[in-house]
């Protein structure tokens, strides 16, 4: 039996259809067969985690931390003690380098340090069980500082077990703060790492953070996760369910392959939100921009579900089968049943002929403002792909592209200030090079309707 975690995040895993505002900050898996494959059978949760021959106890909130010591990079010195950190705040940042949501919160966390100056201090974990050894961290932080034109300026904890054992984890990005007085404050995820907590904290006001505590979500498939009577999984055939949000604030989602990863025998998806569920079920919507997304429901709280982002719920789920499918079969055809019983609605792609704008340009003239360096970009400007991207999330017309150049022989575009500022929209273009036009084209949409 194989176990595939990944994150909700529709570059990485698993293509998922997400708003901007949410893509930025999901959940890596952080379990020991994430970093190499691992056959062995389920394995139950424990709450004593054992480190070398002794065993630690986990730490809560208002728990006195040891004097750990640390292997340290990117630091003055080989080795350091959380207590030459005495008189901060002290932020654990548990990473690895093969979570990029973990690598997307550095620059964050760089400016958060840099604002905050000696009051705080933020390590970046990076625990044995990760399977990232020095060198490949070493060739980790090099490349980042090819494509960067800087190093990173945080210090990094390497082979870490001890704090990885205090603060034990399922999934990453985590963050242990510990207070100038030696305690734990906070265990969160990266939501509550922002300047309002952490001024909060400095000056000593109560915060209210969400405590993240993901060690219920155990990959023990033998037991349905939502079933408590061991004799019901006797003779389970199929099992399939939906619930709401478990206490842990960001999406993940576990899959339990066969021994030879080709069948799927069962998916489990964490606080997720009902249009992802759908993208999931109906891949054909993900290459669909969202002012391109119909939402026809007569239910009030599905369409703010599956519309206001900000306010939508979001739900769990889970697959069980005794006979393995194809993947495909289980996040697809499984899913889509299953979304049709629960919620009522399904969904499908329909070509409708609507205005929208168009983007064309001429290739020598693209090619006379084509900047020397290419690969380099102000702040502000993107390559056409990503433009794309953001106006049509953001602006209630669609708009397309005629250029079949690639992204690489083009040049960058400021994106406007102001969302539907036509003439803002066609001065920037103007000046990268191309042009836009109104036109009436026939679109693919997806829409969302009532069974």
């Amino acid at each position: 039996m194989k176990l595939s975690f990944c994150c909700l995040l529709r570059a990485n895993c698993l293509v998922l259809w997400l708003p901007l505002t949410l893509a930025a900050s999901f959940l890596c898996e952080n379990l020991h067969a994430a970093a190499a494959t691992d056959t062995t059978k389920d394995k139950p949760a424990a709450s004593v985690v054992v480190a070398g021959p002794q065993q630690v106890k986990p730490l809560q909130v208002g728990d006195k931390v040891p004097d750990m010591t640390f292997q340290m990079m990117n630091y003055p010195s080989p080795t350091a003690r959380l207590s030459d950190f005495k008189g901060k705040l002290v932020i654990l940042d548990f990473w690895a380098t093969w979570c990029t949501t973990c690598i997307g919160h550095f620059p964050e966390n760089e400016r958060l340090q840099k604002e905050f100056g000696d009051k705080i201090q933020i390590l970046l974990v990076n625990a044995s069980n990760t399977g990232d050894k020095q060198e490949k961290i070493e060739s980790f932080l090099a490349k980042q500082r090819s494509i960067h034109g800087k190093n990173l300026s945080l210090p990094i904890v390497v082979s870490d077990t001890m704090a990885n054992n205090y603060f034990p984890h399922k999934f990453i990005p985590h963050y242990a703060w510990i207070g100038e007085d030696g305690n734990v404050m906070a265990i969160t995820a990266p939501g509550d790492v922002n300047d309002k907590n952490i001024q909060a904290v400095l000056v000593g006001k109560a915060v209210d953070m969400f405590t993240k505590d993901d060690k219920k979500i155990v990959d023990d498939f033998s037991t349905p996760f939502l079933v408590k009577d061991v004799g019901l999984i006797n003779d389970l055939q199929t099992f399939s369910i939906f619930t709401g949000k478990l206490n842990m604030d960001l999406p993940v989602q576990i899959n339990k392959m066969d021994a030879d990863a080709r069948l799927c025998m069962g998916t489990r998806m964490f606080n997720t939100p009902l249009i992802s569920y759908f993208s999931t079920a109906y891949p054909e919507m993900n290459p669909i921009p969202y002012n391109r997304l119909i939402v026809n429901v007569s239910d009030s709280l599905l369409n703010r579900d599956l519309t206001d982002f900000q306010q939508s719920r979001v739900f769990c789920y889970e697959f069980i089968t005794k006979k393995g499918q194809p993947l495909d079969v289980v996040l697809h055809k499984y899913l889509r049943e299953d979304l049709s019983r629960t919620f009522h609605c399904h969904g499908y792609v329909e070509n409708r002929t609507v205005t929208c704008y168009v983007i064309s340009g001429i290739a020598a003239k693209i090619a006379a403002g084509k900047k020397k360096d290419p690969d380099s970009t102000a702040p502000g400007e993107l390559m056409l792909s990503d433009f794309l991207n953001k106006v049509n999330y953001n602006w209630k017309t669609p708009i397309v592209s005629d250029i079949t150049m690639p992204d690489r022989a083009i040049n960058k575009i400021r994106v406007p200030e102001k969302v539907d500022d036509f003439a803002a929209l066609k001065r920037n273009l103007n000046l990268a090079g191309y042009d836009i036009t109104a036109d009436k084209r026939s679109l693919p949409y997806f829409v969302i309707a009532d069974n």
